[in-house]
């Protein structure tokens, strides 16, 4: 079982993880906090309000609201909590509440279902944030009350945590936040759900003993900003990528061809008899198939790139190559659609396995094929031009039983 690809690890670190890296080198190197702070004392509110102002453009009130958290906890513990690493009484309530509250917030946002920005879910949930300044500020004015006491209560020293300077619950809270949130990242992907866990892992730093104010400010903006690129990236991967197969989209073939010089070869390929697949097995079936394919193709070889052309069509594209050194991977590719198959399942099979399977239940398995049509063009040739060569040889291959490929 082949393990996370480049692609994936890309997809996790990028942009979010990359832009919380780069602020902790900075943070290490000692380059910005006890400058940028002083010379420009406005770039945490641009960098806050430029990130929400991305997630209301592309619809993602999950990110606003982080962002918001983001900022309050900052702000919070710039007034209530200054240099938060020598704190007593009110100000450590302060601290140990915000330190507990913010990883929590993250991680209940990320899991929420994005809605509409004007409604009652936002206004209950900007609420509910904004509820949290008075309780904590009651708390600090409070210390010595039941609540203050438990979420101010550390390991005790001399055990294996007794060093963190964070107390019980907020280590808690970020553990589980940052688990989650990984599970979250794991199971569905997408840069948005990335930039909450990078999130997370910032106010972690922010939070961390030794950090100073001015850095626990740069570590809260970070976080934000890796949400605000994460909503570009994730607008980004819409517009050109195929949510059904995962194969780059028709736009980004458009922007790939454009940017052709070289010699290429194009394959187009389209799967024989689809809409028989639809008709008869229903629609379900028929994505599935298209997946299979896509699956296969996405694992072509000669350092050719598959993409989503439309419907049942997909291109390949060679740069660099000639139809005959294109051709050997397209027809490993074929020859391996064909002897895969789909395995249909029972309309009457459960979705768990039962205990005894039922006897007589049989499998059905459908063949599936695909005909290519593959192109070649010359340096300087219009790579639309070797596009529409490769649909025509397409349909040659059609017209000549299917399940083949011509040129």
């Amino acid at each position: 079982m082949k393990g996370p690809g480049w692609r994936t690890w890309a997809a996790l670190i990028l942009p979010s993880g990359l832009v919380v890296a780069l602020c902790a080198g900075l943070v290490t190197a000692g380059v910005l906090p006890g400058t940028l702070p002083g010379s420009a004392p406005w770039y945490p509110y641009v960098i806050w309000i430029s990130s929400a102002l991305l997630a209301w453009r592309f619809n993602r009130p999950r990110v606003i609201f982080a962002v918001l958290a983001l900022a309050l906890a900052d702000r919070l513990l710039l007034a209530f909590a200054p240099g938060s690493q020598a704190l007593s009484g009110g100000g450590r309530i302060v601290f140990d509440a915000t330190a507990f509250l913010l990883p929590s917030d993250l991680a209940i946002l990320a899991f929420l279902r994005e809605r509409g920005l004007v409604s009652r879910w936002t206004a209950a949930v900007v609420g509910a944030l904004l509820a949290q300044i008075p309780a904590v500020f009651l708390l600090g004015s409070a210390p010595d009350c039941r609540m203050a006491a438990a979420l101010s209560h550390r390991f005790p020293e001399g055990s294996p945590l007794g060093s963190l300077a964070l107390p019980t619950p907020a280590v808690a809270a970020f553990a589980l936040a940052i688990t989650a949130l990984a599970v979250l990242v794991a199971a569905r992907r997408g840069a948005v759900n990335a930039g909450f866990l990078w999130a997370a892992v910032a106010a972690l730093l922010a939070l961390a003993p030794g950090t100073p104010d001015s850095a626990s400010t740069l570590y809260l903006a970070a976080g934000a900003l890796g949400l605000g690129l994460s909503v570009v990236e994730a607008g980004h991967a819409m517009a050109f990528k195929d949510d059904l197969t995962g194969l780059a989209a028709r736009r980004a073939l458009n922007e790939t061809l454009d940017r052709m010089e070289g010699p290429l070869a194009v394959a187009m390929v389209d799967v024989d008899h689809f809409k028989t697949f639809n008709d008869r097995y229903g629609h379900d079936v028929g994505d599935q198939v298209l997946k299979l394919v896509a699956a296969r193709l996405a694992e072509v070889g000669g350092g050719g790139t598959a993409y989503r052309y439309g419907g049942e069509e997909f291109a390949v594209i060679f740069p660099g190559s000639a139809a005959r050194d294109a051709a050997p991977h397209l027809e490993t590719v074929r020859r391996a659609i064909a002897e895969s198959g789909l395995t249909l399942r029972a309309q009457d099979r459960p979705e768990a396995k039962p205990a005894r399977p039922k006897a007589g239940r049989a499998k059905r398995r459908v063949s599936v094929t695909v005909s290519v049509g593959l192109a070649e063009g010359a340096a300087g040739a219009d790579p639309k031009a070797v596009l529409q060569a490769s649909d025509r040889a397409l349909y040659r291959a059609k017209e000549q039983g299917r399940n083949r490929l011509c040129r």
